[in-house]
């Protein structure tokens, strides 16, 4: 009985480990994703801080018209209009992988769970079998000594 435990555990342990690596990937290609997504919305804030440089400096040269004022009045709201839409992807994807990070930690518990039950039938197992092996002894020797 305990031997098919043993072996039912075993499959699931087979399963949860397979399940494991199956969220590492995972894990890893969210991890790119996100790198991805932050790295894009770092390229739009410097653009963003590099553009409100240049028009302060174009400024300052007295090199602006409101025709020129406005082109770049609509390209720094576009561009925070990106930027925020980036922002918000950059905290979907950080969620994602956190959901992600989760349950590769709870497919790991529930594995390492799944082994310690494993070890411990195992123990029993080999306690249930040398218990039969001393009785098996003593009752040997018993027989021995009642024959002298």
């Amino acid at each position: 009985m305990t031997q098919r435990k043993r072996k039912t555990i075993d499959k699931i342990i087979k399963l949860k480990d397979n399940k494991k690596r199956e969220l590492e990937i995972e894990v890893k290609k969210a991890r790119e994703r996100l790198e991805s997504v932050r790295a894009e919305l770092e390229n739009l804030e410097r653009n963003y801080v590099e553009s409100v440089r240049c028009f302060e400096q174009r400024a300052r040269e007295g090199e602006i018209d409101a025709g020129v004022i406005h082109v770049y009045h609509e390209y720094f709201k576009s561009l925070a209009h990106r930027i925020q839409k980036q922002r918000d992807l950059h905290e979907r994807k950080k969620r994602e992988l956190e959901v992600l990070k989760d349950s590769l930690i709870s497919t790991h518990k529930e594995k390492r769970i799944l082994e310690i039950m494993n070890e411990r039938i195992l123990n029993g197992e080999i306690k249930e079998k040398a218990s039969k092996e001393q009785k098996e002894m003593d009752f040997m020797s018993l027989i021995r000594r009642s024959r002298r």
